[in-house]
């Protein structure tokens, strides 16, 4: 996970990973990156995609990090529901 506050900020710290990365001979995958805007504001939260140097990536409104459900809601109802579940 990448956190910025604005894309620019973004765009940044992607050519500075891209660069890192390619310097132990590593690659950043699009199809496997996504795109989150968090924003406590729902009408800020869209889930379009991000292009970052001609590349796009998918925007997602949840997804699965380190086993967590993380959403772009900021809630943790969605994780603490879905872990009582997996407890039964």
């Amino acid at each position: 996970m990448v956190p910025a506050r604005s894309l620019p900020a973004l765009e940044a710290m992607c050519a500075e990973i891209s660069r890192e990365a390619g310097r132990v001979r590593l690659v950043v995958i699009p199809d496997k990156t996504k795109y989150m805007r968090f924003s406590a504001s729902p009408s800020r939260r869209s889930v379009k995609g991000a292009t970052i140097s001609r590349v796009t990536y998918e925007g997602v409104a949840e997804f699965i990090n380190s086993g967590s459900l993380i959403s772009n809601d900021n809630s943790l109802e969605k994780e603490t529901k879905r872990r009582i579940l997996a407890g039964n």
